[in-house]
């Protein structure tokens, strides 16, 4: 990755102490799963990507960041053909030293960091109607800036999704409809001192599928 297409000189390994406590919990009856960690980790000579003003990418040293947080998921099933799940991380990212082209950003939170992250997802399956799975996902990304001087913010984004799944013995049927609301967003944001740039997300797209599968195989 490292490598490819990309000038590096002088790049040193990076190293990380990362020191984490957590706990899993299954409940009654198959129900379901939660886990909960907690995380601090300090990153020494981390690589991060800088952008140069002609836009192209090269990779560079940081001097010293700290991050530190928590993941959790919830899997659940209160009653049989409903479905609850969540997951996602609410987490800090900073430089405590780094020094780029003479300027310093020791105690900035490092750029394209989001705070949180969730991945939701509420699912039906009828009785009435045994291999039909319909179900609505939700995806939220937090703020995070754009730029390691902290100047610009992208404000994040959330999506809804849409997804019907039918398995009736070795076929399945299903369609995706992505980005509900036809939301305008960008799945990354990034700043220079000469331009602003954003890797624009899919507008609302259906996809449709069948497929087959072969026992045993």
């Amino acid at each position: 990755d490292l490598y490819t297409g990309v000038a590096i000189t002088h790049l040193k390994p990076a190293r990380y102490f990362n020191y984490e406590l957590g706990g899993w919990w299954s409940f009654d009856h198959q129900r379901g799963y939660a886990d909960l960690s907690l995380y601090r980790m300090t990153g020494t000579g981390e690589i991060v990507s800088v952008r140069a003003a002609d836009g192209s990418s090269y990779n560079q040293n940081a001097g010293k960041t700290l991050h530190y947080g928590i993941e959790y998921t919830l899997n659940y099933k209160p009653i049989s053909w409903l479905g609850i799940r969540i997951s996602g991380t609410s987490a800090r990212h900073r430089f405590i030293r780094y020094v780029e082209n003479g300027k310093s950003y020791d105690g900035l939170q490092m750029n394209d960091a989001p705070h949180r992250i969730i991945n939701s997802e509420v699912s039906y399956s009828p009785a009435f109607l045994t291999g039909l799975t319909a179900s609505v996902e939700w995806q939220y990304l937090s703020g995070y800036y754009m730029d390691p001087e902290n100047t610009l913010r992208y404000p994040g984004y959330e999506v809804f999704n849409l997804r019907l799944r039918y398995e009736r013995k070795a076929f399945e049927v299903w369609a995706n409809l992505l980005n509900l609301a036809n939301t305008v967003y960008a799945t990354s944001a990034e700043k220079t001192a000469y331009s602003t740039a954003y890797r624009p997300g899919a507008l609302r797209t259906l996809y449709l599928g069948i497929s087959y599968h072969f026992t045993g195989h």
